[in-house]
């Protein structure tokens, strides 16, 4: 059975964390990924610790599935063979700083004149336009800039800092990844390609719809502070229990609340599922007593067949071997050339006619740089003219005419 994306090929000029997981859904869902990289370097990305032998555990978890071809795009041939890569690629995604694309004679216009149906995706912080287009930044900024970040506080305390990129990921790849796709089904019908200009920080902002409702009418007075679900009301909240963890309690239709009550014993509190101003403390107060009798572990039991939304607090490790996530195979294995069996977090899909979890393993730098160049018709005396010139990298135990590369 054929996989969703198969004959789909993506040039991926991305690097650290937006562009490479938005590749790294694309690969999952079966297209063919060219990772194009620095060959003095690499993605930066390698260079985070901690490592597995030579391998950055943080590039790893988000480029397996992909080929690594190494170029030196300083240089007019190695320029010359990314844009020789794109008149068979379908997708081309960069994460450029606003104009850099141009600068290397790889925009949009210049890449749709050798392949004029490409989906060409630009992958920025605050989009190709604008006053801030030329502005640095990282996920902290644009959650910071978007609002999000300012949702992140305790009653009168400091932001908090999510131990999550929620803008890299959220805000970022899966907006590309949507746009993308969407750009494929519309050129399936037209023949022609698209531009797609994906924005982090609007990403951001986007992901408010629900949490800025009230502040968006102009009839609705809105209250500061806690947002609508962000620890307001007493039914859906954190508490913590007897041995110091917590649980999460979302009991928020009013028969998820009946329920909650009713189980630990206090239907005095049925009436008061949404209390305004300062009775919202109170009654926070005394359900958070109620937890205080137990420990986690007994909450969990006592919940284990009662149907209120109250879940436990888990750490990423207790969330990782969590036997929902080991039935639904979310986490899976690969072996790598180097740094040997990996743990991978997997698409979080099934789909009927996409059953299959074969991927590549994160690639070594440049381990597929020879098959490539060779697909594109060089032969091996010209390979290490371009290795040999520094144009294109390989493994350094690689040997060009002799061994192929692993993978």
């Amino acid at each position: 059975m054929e996989r969703l994306l198969k004959g789909i090929r993506i040039l991926d000029l991305s690097r650290l964390l937006p562009g490479p997981f938005c590749s790294m859904i694309l690969a999952d869902l079966g297209a063919e990924v060219v990772k194009v990289e620095s060959c003095i370097a690499g993605d930066p990305a390698r260079g985070f610790p901690p490592h597995v032998g030579r391998e950055s555990c943080y590039f790893m978890s988000v480029n397996r599935g992909k080929k690594s071809i190494a170029v030196n795009l300083r240089s007019e041939s190695g320029r010359e063979i990314v844009r020789e890569l794109a008149q068979s690629a379908d997708v081309f995604l960069e994460t450029f700083r606003p104009g850099r694309a141009q600068f290397l004679g790889m925009s949009y216009d210049e890449i749709k004149q050798v392949k004029p149906d490409i989906v060409y995706c630009s992958l920025s912080g605050y989009g190709q336009d604008g006053p801030l287009r030329d502005r640095s930044g990282h996920d902290i900024n644009y959650l910071a800039l978007g609002g999000m970040l300012d949702l992140f506080r305790p009653s009168g305390g400091p932001p908090v800092m999510p131990g999550v990129q929620m803008a890299d990921i959220g805000g970022g790849a899966l907006y590309a990844v949507i746009g993308i796709l969407a750009a494929l089904v519309e050129r399936s019908r037209s023949s022609t390609g698209t531009y797609v200009d994906a924005s982090i920080f609007h990403g951001v902002v986007a992901s408010l719809a629900f949490s800025a409702a009230t502040r968006m009418s102009a009839e609705v007075e809105s209250e500061r502070g806690h947002p609508y679900l962000g620890g307001s009301f007493p039914c859906y909240n954190v508490y913590q229990t007897k041995d110091g963890r917590y649980m999460a309690l979302g009991a928020l239709e009013s028969h998820f609340w009946v329920g909650f009550c009713e189980a630990i014993g206090r239907e005095d509190l049925i009436s008061r599922q949404f209390p305004d101003g300062t009775e919202r403390a109170s009654v926070i107060a005394e359900i958070q007593r109620v937890f205080f009798t137990r420990s986690r572990a007994e909450w969990i039991e006592f919940f284990s067949d009662r149907d209120v939304c109250c879940e436990p607090v888990n750490t990423i490790e207790e969330a990782l071997e969590h036997p929902q996530v080991e039935h639904r195979g979310t986490v899976f294995e690969v072996d790598h050339p180097t740094a040997g069996r990996l743990k991978q977090i997997g698409l979080p899909l099934r789909i009927s006619r996409d059953p299959s979890r074969k991927v590549l393993p994160p690639p070594l730098l440049g381990q597929h740089t020879i098959e490539i160049l060779r697909s594109l018709g060089y032969d091996d005396v010209k390979i290490e003219q371009l290795v040999a010139s520094g144009v294109v990298s390989v493994p350094a135990d690689t040997c060009v005419g002799k061994t192929r590369p692993p993978g």
